[in-house]
């Protein structure tokens, strides 16, 4: 049975994203993970625990996010679609196609390891 699944906008070790926590999955053997589903495409899987933080690009209050249970015989459960507050899409914008976008004034794009955000690119003003 697939577990209901509540979202929120959350920051962990001081990045951004959204927070899921959702109720144990129930089999009548055993749960072997839960996947988390963003929009359609699965994003991840979740093998202990309730709980997933989403801080990669895509990661928006506005979108729908699903989570089903997976059983040990690899049976998969109805999507359980996360409830939280309305929210509008956000403008998502990859910072690492550099032929894109044109950074002035105090606009700075640097690339970073270990890599801490999407493909290791960050853009920021300094003031």
């Amino acid at each position: 049975m697939a577990p209901g699944c509540r979202k929120r906008r959350s920051e962990n070790m001081g990045y951004p994203g959204i927070e899921l926590q959702w109720q144990t999955g129930m089999d009548d053997n055993w749960v072997s993970y839960y996947e988390i589903i963003r929009n359609g495409t699965p994003i991840d899987k979740v093998a202990h625990g309730t709980f997933y933080f989403d801080h990669s690009a895509g990661a928006d209050l506005a979108a729908r996010y699903e989570i089903r249970t997976v059983d040990g015989s690899g049976n998969v459960s109805a999507g359980v679609v996360a409830s939280g507050l309305p929210a509008r899409p956000s403008d998502i914008i990859d910072d690492a196609m550099r032929d894109k976008i044109r950074f002035s004034g105090l606009w700075t794009h640097v690339k970073e390891e270990p890599r801490v955000a999407y493909d290791g690119t960050l853009s920021f003003a300094s003031a």
